[in-house]
């Protein structure tokens, strides 16, 4: 839909997820080489002339008001998160980012970032940590897994039985190990499980996408370890089906479970596990807690 849009040469300017980590629900989807979703459309844009407006570019783009301390320990000390994805976005060819400050503090660093940004200073920061995170990549998930990780995983359009959201799945379990987001991929992942439990089997695959709300802003259901996916990951190379169904594990392990922020304090009865430091928040830059986390 959204190439067709850009092709009609119909609008001036596009809205869209794209961030260094992914492109929140596309990623895991598209015809793209390296398969992060809206990369192709942000191509296409530029190719067309249009202004690119990227939504949520410190929330959905890894909740960079409140990073991992792997995620900071990665780009220090060349560059705080929200810096590195501004000017990664910039460098990409966005125009127009959008921040949601709630005090004037809260601009300093996308503020900073934009008077660096056209500084030799910044480009050489931003190819520094750049190359740290390449070089990580596959360190922690190879090479061979990083370029085809992808390859033959649905997502809950080509999943007509339960609506998985396998190939978005899999991509949050490449961001907790690359970038101890778990934070950021238990937002993602609470939305997929709030649709498996509304999913009926009873309906058709229309019936339930159009019946659940869930899917207009977050599509997909969840993992469930006691369904057989051998008919899902039919098209899955041979060598990469044992890592695939470990990464859903994974994702759902850490993502599911009943305890809240990584370093909330568990509540009684809650199961106990045990929070790596590096998936801990860094810090927080909120002056209070978002109503859904309340």
């Amino acid at each position: 839909i959204i190439k067709k849009a850009i092709e009609s040469d119909v609008f001036d300017y596009l809205n869209l997820h794209y961030h260094f980590m992914g492109s929140y629900t596309a990623s895991g989807d598209g015809t793209d080489a390296q398969w992060e979703g809206n990369t192709e459309n942000i191509r296409l844009a530029k190719k067309h002339d249009m202004g690119i407006f990227i939504i949520s570019p410190y929330d959905k783009g890894g909740r960079l008001y409140a990073p991992s301390n792997l995620a900071r320990e990665i780009m220090l000390p060349d560059l705080e998160p929200m810096e590195y994805g501004s000017l990664w976005l910039w460098d990409k060819g966005a125009h127009t980012i959008v921040c949601g400050a709630a005090r004037p503090s809260d601009l300093d660093q996308p503020v900073l970032a934009a008077i660096r940004s056209s500084t030799d200073k910044a480009k050489e920061d931003l190819a520094v940590v750049s190359r740290r995170i390449k070089e990580r990549e596959e360190q922690i998930l190879g090479k061979d897994w990083a370029e085809s990780w992808h390859v033959g995983l649905p997502n809950y359009s080509q999943s007509e039985q339960r609506g998985f959201q396998i190939g978005n799945i899999v991509w949050l379990y490449n961001t907790i190990l690359m970038y101890g987001m778990l934070d950021f991929a238990k937002d993602r992942y609470g939305t997929l499980t709030g649709n498996a439990k509304r999913w009926d089997s009873n309906k058709t695959w229309k019936e339930n996408v159009f019946a659940n709300p869930g899917f207009n802003w977050m599509p997909g259901c969840a993992y469930d370890e006691a369904y057989d996916y051998a008919s899902e990951l039919k098209d899955v190379p041979e060598q990469n089906l044992p890592r695939v169904l470990e990464a859903m594990a994974f994702v759902h392990k850490w993502c599911a479970a009943k305890e809240s922020t990584s370093n909330d304090e568990k509540k009684e009865g809650d199961e106990a596990v045990t929070i790596p430091l590096e998936y801990q928040t860094a810090y927080d830059m909120r002056p209070w807690t978002a109503f859904p986390e309340r």
